[in-house]
């Protein structure tokens, strides 16, 4: 029935758990600046963290996307250069490509508590592209975060196409990020289907598409709360998602017979 099979990452493919109000988080990382000459101490750089981050949501919004994301590797430089107090520092940075990359992969390990594939999900993806299936990515997600991420679970393999909102300057459920992938790979609606654990982000961007999709119940709602949540996205619409209450992908696997 579908060629082509839109998946969600985190919470659909990939279980994960960050905890950045962690004060280890930010006493950790003032020393990281630290090295390349920039003094925070913890509390400054949270705060400094949170402002930048604001500033570059509403410079994105100001172009008029509805659902803006922006790049942290411009908020993890500007920290670096916007510091309250420099001092000299031998550690050099180098390109500022690589040392975004650094930064954003020191704060990723940091913050992280947990990072697994959901059961069935290499299976499942090796036997869609087995049938002649075509499978991509639409997440919203930061690159410099999301790449390593992907690449350390072997999930890059299965893709033959990855769209990051960060990449993007826009996120679901914003038309925009759909119409993107769906233009830029040329896919036929009538045969594409998102899959995906959010009812705000992917289901409605299924909705706003023009697009079938899945809702894989990772987290573990009971039926009532999945009703709840379905109307919010449906509203007014006849749209009724394909529902695995399970959360167990390897059940789409029967949806790609039907």
């Amino acid at each position: 029935m579908y060629q082509n099979w839109i998946f969600d990452l985190y919470g659909t493919l990939v279980n994960i758990r960050t905890d950045e109000s962690n004060p280890l988080l930010w006493e950790k990382m003032s020393a990281f600046y630290s090295c390349y000459g920039a003094d925070y101490t913890a509390a400054q750089l949270e705060e400094a963290y949170h402002r930048i981050c604001d500033e570059e949501e509403q410079k994105a919004l100001a172009k008029g996307c509805t659902r803006a994301e922006i790049d942290l590797g411009i908020v993890f430089e500007r920290l670096l250069k916007e510091a309250p107090a420099k001092h000299t520092a031998s550690m050099k940075i180098g390109a500022m490509k690589h040392w975004r990359y650094a930064a954003a992969s020191a704060f990723r390990v940091i913050s992280r508590e947990r990072l697994e594939v959901y059961d069935h999900v290499h299976s499942t993806l090796q036997t869609l592209k087995d049938r002649g299936c075509r499978i991509y990515l639409l997440s919203n997600a930061q690159r410099l975060f999301t790449v390593p991420e992907m690449e350390q679970l072997d999930l890059v393999k299965y893709f033959d196409g990855i769209y990051i909102s960060s990449d993007a300057g826009v996120k679901k459920p914003d038309p925009l990020f759909m119409e993107m992938l769906l233009r830029k790979e040329k896919l036929d609606k009538s045969e594409s289907v998102m899959v995906g654990n959010d009812f705000s982000a992917d289901i409605a961007s299924a909705l706003a598409g023009g697009i079938d999709s899945i809702f894989l119940n990772t987290d573990h709602y009971v039926k009532m709360e999945l009703e709840r949540r379905l109307s919010k996205v449906r509203m007014n619409h006849d749209y009724q998602p394909y529902l695995i209450e399970s959360g167990d992908i390897a059940e789409v696997l029967e949806i790609a017979k039907e």
